[in-house]
């Protein structure tokens, strides 16, 4: 039961730490995209940073998960870290707005021409 709990918890861990290190990757300046500057940008980004600690977590959880139970019930319950992550990014991550067809901003401020 340890085993689950760990695996679980490594599954979550890294969910959250893929959507916060993307939530800081997506405000780097384009310049820097495949540059080695975009380390140095991310490596200040406390969200980054906190990204960071979330993959150390969720190793140390794994490597317990592994040890306290077997790799055919540890294994496929790492699989849950998709609908994590994707749970966390529909909280966290912000999301651009999308306009309704055939809307322009002057329509719906309620201008007419």
């Amino acid at each position: 039961m340890v085993s689950v709990l760990f695996a679980l918890l490594t599954a979550l861990a890294n969910g959250l730490a893929s959507v916060l290190q993307r939530m800081a990757a997506a405000t780097a300046p384009a310049g820097k995209t495949l540059h080695l500057s975009l380390f140095s940008y991310l490596v200040r980004r406390k969200v980054w940073l906190a990204g960071i600690g979330m993959v150390i977590l969720a190793s140390v959880c794994q490597a317990t998960a592994l040890d306290t139970g077997p790799v055919a019930l540890v294994q496929p319950i790492f699989i849950i870290e998709l609908p994590f992550t994707l749970l966390v990014a529909s909280r966290l991550a912000p999301r651009p707005r999308r306009q309704a067809a055939g809307r322009t901003p002057a329509s719906r401020s309620g201008r007419r021409r």
